[in-house]
Parts: C-alpha cells; sequence; structure tokens
C-alpha cells in the first residue's frame, strides 16, 4: 500500500516578495490518497493544480511542508531507510525526458541499471539481452535500438524508452507524468495498452498524472481530480 497523508506543499513566492516581504504559494493543501498494489490511480487537475508536484511527492523527490509519505506502511521521510525502500519499489517516467538519460551511455546500457537493481531486489539472473529486446519491443522500439545512443532517438522514441527503463526495474509502483503527450495517437493507445497489461500482469501500482479525462474514463480503476484553488482531496 502507497499513502499520502495530509501533505500540504508550499512554494516561495518571488512574485510578491519584494512588496510584501516573503511570501508562499500554497500548490497542494490536506491530500491524502492510499493507492493498493494494482490500483490504476489517475490524477487529474487543470494546470496549475498541483498534478505534478503531488508526483513529485510520491516519488520522494520533494518533501511536503507537512504530512506524510509512506509505503507498506514505512515511512519515507522518517529515516533514510524509508527513502531506500521507496527507491526500491517505485519508478517515475518524467514528462521531461530530456534529462532523464546519459547521454554517454547506449539505450542497453542504460536500461541495465534497472535490470540490475530487479536482480539485486529479487535475487535473480536474467538474461539481459533478451528481457532488454523484450522491454523495448513492448514499447514499440525494435529491439536494434538497444545499441544506440539517446541522442539518437527522436522525441517519442526517448519518451518511450524511458517507459522500458522504468519498467525494467519491475517496480511495485510506476508513476508516469504527461508520459504520452510527445506521441502520435495510434503509439499512445499502444503504450497506455502495454503499460496497464504490464501493471495487470505483476499487480504493480500504475499512477499516471494528466489533464484528460477521457484517459482517465478509459485506463483509471479510481481518479482523483485536483482543485484549480488547493482544498482538502480525498482519494
Amino acid at each position: 500500500m502507497l499513502e499520502v497523508n495530509n501533505v500540504c506543499v508550499s512554494f516561495r513566492s518571488e512574485r510578491q516578495e519584494k512588496l510584501f516581504g516573503i511570501t508562499r504559494d500554497q500548490v497542494l493543501f490536506d491530500v491524502s490518497l492510499k493507492v493498493p498494489q494494482g490500483t490504476c490511480l489517475g490524477i487529474l487537475g487543470e494546470s496549475g493544480s498541483g498534478k505534478s508536484t503531488l508526483g513529485r511527492v510520491i516519488s520522494g523527490l520533494l518533501k511536503p511542508d507537512s504530512g506524510e509519505l509512506k509505503i507498506h506502511d514505512t515511512s519515507v521521510y522518517a529515516s533514510r531507510s524509508g527513502r531506500k525502500n521507496l527507491q526500491k519499489r517505485l519508478s517515475v517516467v518524467f514528462q521531461d525526458y530530456t534529462t532523464s538519460a546519459n547521454p554517454r551511455f547506449r539505450v542497453k546500457e542504460i536500461i541495465a541499471e534497472g535490470l540490475s537493481a530487479r536482480e539485486r531486489n529479487q535475487k535473480v539472473r536474467l538474461n539481459r539481452a533478451e528481457e532488454t529486446s523484450r522491454l523495448l519491443e513492448l514499447v514499440g522500439l525494435n529491439a536494434s535500438y538497444a545499441d544506440r545512443y539517446p541522442h539518437e532517438l527522436s522525441g517519442g522514441e526517448m519518451q518511450r524508452f524511458c517507459i522500458a527503463r522504468a519498467l525494467g526495474a519491475h517496480p511495485s509502483y510506476l508513476i508516469a507524468d504527461e508520459v504520452s503527450t510527445m506521441l502520435d495517437a495510434v503509439t499512445q493507445a499502444q503504450i497506455w495498452q502495454a503499460l496497464v497489461a504490464e501493471a495487470e500482469a505483476r499487480a504493480m501500482g500504475l499512477i499516471f498524472v494528466s489533464h484528460s479525462p477521457a484517459l482517465a474514463a478509459r485506463l483509471a480503476t479510481r481518479v482523483v481530480e485536483l482543485p484549480a484553488v488547493p482544498g482538502a482531496v480525498r482519494g
């Protein structure tokens, strides 16, 4: 179980600082969610409603002003072991993929990082070449892409590669932040079909951030909509 309990997040407001001194803009206020493994949760909201901020809190990249994030009854921010526990169980695919891969490594070497973590966590030995090919083909990329460098991929190919890398670690939860925005309609359908199939096959929790109610209606088992003006959210 992944839990978000009474989370509040605000950011320093540079806009008003010169007039009123240091002030803060409230982005999330009293947000609470429970996401069992196997759940497909859609997080919706208008631009500026805090969707991506909530995704960063859940992924452990942003410590909230107050509130708590727990995974399998372990508080993430209370100790170093809590953060390590989250890192072992959760993968993230960011909306901005441009800084998501080391340009000095080939695709297969970057995917191998996730496969290595999976081997350690599950105490298994993988045929890395076969698993890399499977992951690439799962997201609609030919196995030959394994030998390419990130700069040799188009924007849409790069986004699909990032999804393959995230799935390679076999996370308990995957957060996908607007991951299909760079893809055409056919590829979007293929990617979401693959993600949902993987989630169902492995009882993986899938948390996706989107501005599309139609996508949420089609995929999500549960939907949480963040209000335009920060207010209490329960989901």
